[in-house]
Formats: C-alpha cells, structure tokens, sequence
C-alpha cells in the first residue's frame, strides 16, 4: 500500500476539458488535492504504522497507553515469569497482546488456552475433573527433566475471577510440578510428588 496518491491530479483528471485550464479551478484543486493527500496519509499511517503488529517505538508505547500497560510494567511481569529478556518491541508487542485479550477475555477455556499458548510454543490439553468444579486443568505432554517449564509456570494468565488454573507440568522422570491459580490473586505453590502415571 503506497501512501501517496497524487489527489491534484486525480481531481484535474476528473474535470471536464473546458475548465481544466482555468486558473482558479486549478488553485482551488492544488489546495483540495494537497489536504486530500495529506489526510490521506495520515490514515495510512494510522493504519500501518500505528497498528500492534507494525508499530515500532513510541507509537507502541502509544498502544500500551490505551491498554494499559507500559513498558516497564510489561518488563516487570516477564522478570516476574524469569524471562530475563529486553523488553524490545517484538517482546512488548507480545505482551500487549496478551493485555488485549485479558481486557477482552470471557475467559473461556479457548482464551485461556490461546493466552498460554502465546508464551508456549509446546502441546498444552485442557481437562476437566468432575471432582473439582470451577477448576480449569492444563496439562503438558510428558516433558524431559531438561525442558524448561519456569515460562509457563510463571507467564501471565487469563482467567475469570473465582475459578482455579491448574498448570500440570509432567516430567518423564514421573515427577509432577503443579502451579495453582485461586481468585482474582495468583499464588504460586509448586508440589512435587510421585506420579501415578
């Protein structure tokens, strides 16, 4: 999409012949053309340089304003989940994204699936125990000992108010380590014991 579209000469073609040489027709097409060129431009750049996946900088920054979520906080909660990463704008707009969808979650099983899945790239099932209502429970595939579940344990999540998350990370070495989510507060408590499986 190219951001110029040379409006005085759209708006000179578009005249009849008899008054294409007039000269106050042709001033008042030079300024209607430049002010149409240059609104023109400012919605091309609304839309493509302001956008979450192509903003850069200051016009991301411009984003976590209207979400609600700046910078530094997003560097707080990625050192809070052990991502001792820059918060470039690659990992920000990341971030951002999750805020988006925590701001406009009904907080499904399908959100809540999709928010983990932005900071897990590996299989992740959801399960539901009768026993345990108002718990949503995810479950890793079997893990070796040296795959690194602090990102998942830790990353943020997207729930609704009142229902647990249960994060089960199964360890081949038939250990478990489980991450509880109570209430609106997110209290980490891991256990490790003997799997059954």
């Amino acid at each position: 999409m190219d951001n110029t579209v040379g409006y005085i000469a759209k708006l000179r073609d578009d005249l009849p012949e008899q008054f294409k040489d007039k000269d106050n027709i042709r001033i008042f097409n030079e300024a209607l053309g430049r002010q149409l060129d240059e609104l023109y431009k400012f919605y091309y750049d609304l839309n493509i340089l302001r956008s979450l996946q192509t903003a850069e900088g200051a016009q991301l920054d411009g984003i976590g304003d209207i979400v609600c979520l700046s910078r530094a906080e997003a560097l707080i909660i990625s050192k809070m989940a052990n991502m001792l990463v820059p918060m470039d704008d690659a990992m920000y707009r990341l971030y951002l994204t999750w805020k988006i969808n925590l701001n406009t979650s009904n907080c499904t099983y399908r959100d809540v699936h999709r928010a983990l899945k932005m900071f897990w790239d590996k299989p992740l099932y959801y399960e539901e125990i009768p026993e345990h209502p108002a718990t949503m429970f995810f479950k890793t595939h079997d893990m070796s000992p040296e795959e690194d579940a602090s990102v998942l344990l830790l990353a943020p999540k997207i729930k609704a108010g009142g229902v647990a998350l249960k994060i089960w990370i199964i360890i081949a070495a038939n250990y478990e380590v489980t991450n509880y989510h109570y209430g609106a507060m997110s209290e980490l408590i891991e256990e490790y014991y003997e799997s059954e499986e």
